[in-house]
């Protein structure tokens, strides 16, 4: 599954949203509490964060309507090195395989 920016994902008990500027507030709120920093330190957020990593698309952890939590996907070096080399083929290899299986076609 390719999942973008505008993308929700929905899970039995959560449901991932696209961070936008509005959750901002509370997710520091959350992001400052003991318990999370004990387990990230204190360090402070860089001043445009969660979108301070270009081409991360930050999400926000919804439970019962209310923000719970962030997520952000993280990459290897490695895998950021093969994405970049094979974007072009990783953009169309999904749509291919949709295109195949409509037409009958198996590989």
């Amino acid at each position: 599954m390719n999942v973008g920016a505008t993308d929700e994902l929905r899970g039995r008990r959560v449901t991932l949203i696209p961070a936008i500027a509005g959750h901002i507030e509370q997710l520091l709120r959350i992001r400052y509490t003991p318990e999370v920093e004990a387990r990230w330190g204190h360090a402070p957020e860089a001043a445009d964060w969660p979108f301070d990593e270009p081409g991360i698309a930050p999400f926000t952890v919804m439970l019962n309507g209310a923000i719970v939590g962030f997520i952000q996907p993280y990459l290897l070096a490695a895998e950021r090195d093969y994405l970049k080399q094979n974007t072009f083929k990783l953009a169309y290899l999904d749509f291919d395989w949709k295109l195949n299986d409509r037409a009958g076609i198996r590989h």
